[in-house]
């Protein structure tokens, strides 16, 4: 909210099915340091956000092939679907409707916020919206647990959401956190940085280790 803005129009017939074409010029990982190959990383901080005339359009859902973003001279489509934010709370409003209708009607938009606890679940609604959980029950929400320890690996679980993207922090002291690569034995044996759930499902991972004293958060986004 407080960068830089990047504006543009709708261009029309500029490929099937595409509105928008936002070009970034990349390095081409030939030149030294401190430059990179990759100027994108998994937990980039920036937000998107959609400004049609007056009304600024959320997205609900953001889907694409994110594997080529940051590569050199690739490019990547994402489609997006948008909701309003009438109130400009970074919570779009048929997200917030749809969270009246459940907690009984009686609210408006103006009475959801996004650092509330709607459920009581120790999430905020923001956090809700993010990982795409249900905001008004308190079963419900993002989790990471451990099934397993074993000499080489830890076992994780948690619950995919489709259109979310998963990562896994790893800790010795809850201190010092750093992103650690894991596998999912159900689809592939090889490491990832990250996993985009394409359906809703149980996900078991394994993360690689030979400590007994590490401690691990998932993120979403």
């Amino acid at each position: 909210d407080t960068g830089v803005r990047v504006t543009g129009s709708i261009v029309p017939n500029l490929s099937p099915g595409d509105n928008y074409r936002l070009l970034i010029p990349m390095d081409a990982g030939v030149t030294p340091e401190p430059y990179v190959e990759n100027a994108l990383t998994p937990l980039v901080p920036f937000r998107i956000k959609v400004i049609i005339g007056t009304v600024t359009n959320l997205p609900i859902e953001m889907i694409g092939g994110f594997r080529n973003l940051g590569l050199p001279g690739e490019s990547t489509r994402i489609d997006l679907t948008l909701g309003e934010d009438l109130d400009g709370d970074g919570l779009p409003d048929a997200w917030e409707r749809i969270l009246i209708a459940q907690l009984g009607g009686t609210l408006t938009i103006q009475d959801i916020g996004p650092n509330d606890d709607s459920d009581n679940d120790g999430l905020s609604n923001l956090h809700e919206y993010i990982a795409g959980t249900y905001a008004f029950d308190p079963e419900d929400g993002f989790s990471l647990t451990i099934r397993e320890r074993t000499a080489t690996a830890s076992v994780l679980e948690l619950t995919a959401i489709s259109g979310r993207t998963y990562e896994i922090k790893c800790s010795s002291n809850m201190v010092d956190w750093v992103t650690v690569p894991f596998r999912v034995p159900s689809e592939s044996p090889q490491l990832r940085s990250a996993y985009s759930a394409s359906q809703v499902k149980p996900l078991v991972i394994e993360v690689p280790t030979d400590s007994r004293s590490s401690f691990y958060r998932g993120f979403v986004r």
